[in-house]
């Protein structure tokens, strides 16, 4: 008789499954224009989109490592695994480790460095942030990807939790778009990536 998983193996099976991509989106769209309590909500969600995307991306760049007969097989689960003290467990290790890969150019950098430091706010703080606080909406004012993005239309402001919500869709999904299209046209990424998509 197989032994019962015990509750927190139950829970660490339920993490493991992600909903897809465009409900997470979906949900964060509308969360954003919801009230100040959504706040919370927008800044972890939208980190995220980042921290799954960066996975896939880190991942891509790697040899196979999810054949389950492989000894390599465990060690895709370890590095990402912040229980178990993996590598590139946080957002932070991700984002140095996709600067060093590549994935994108210093610009993008300091825009996930930011996402990183708006998100522990939230997550790490005693009191409940607001994306109206003065220091929050201070650093949402400019993400180099939403300049980017609206560089013909520099007139274009969104309030901080839209741009925090924008930079966050638009950097997950370059870097999702990416693999996606290399993979449509069965072609290797070569890096650094010189498409200007994440500068």
């Amino acid at each position: 008789m197989a032994a019962k998983p015990s509750p927190v193996d139950t829970l660490k099976a339920l993490a493991k499954l992600s909903p897809d991509e465009g409900y997470v989106r979906g949900l964060l769209r509308i969360i954003e224009d919801r009230h100040l309590g959504s706040d919370y909500a927008v800044a972890i969600i939208g980190s995220s989109l980042i921290e799954r995307a960066l996975e896939a991306a880190i991942l891509a760049r790697f040899v196979p490592l999810t054949d389950k007969r492989s000894k390599w097989a465990d060690i895709r689960a370890w590095m990402f695994s912040f229980e178990r003290k993996g590598p590139l467990a946080d957002l932070g290790a991700r984002n140095r480790f996709g600067l060093a890969l590549g994935l994108y150019g210093e610009s993008t950098f300091l825009d996930l460095e930011k996402i990183r430091t708006i998100r522990n706010l939230f997550a790490h703080s005693p009191s409940l942030r607001h994306f109206s606080h003065s220091a929050i909406a201070k650093a949402c004012e400019r993400f180099n990807v939403i300049d980017h993005v609206f560089r013909h239309e520099p007139h274009v402001r969104e309030t901080p939790k839209a741009a925090y919500v924008t930079a966050c869709i638009t950097i997950s999904g370059r870097l999702k778009g990416r693999l996606e299209s290399a993979q449509d046209e069965d072609r290797p990424l070569i890096f650094p990536m010189v498409d200007e998509l994440l500068p």
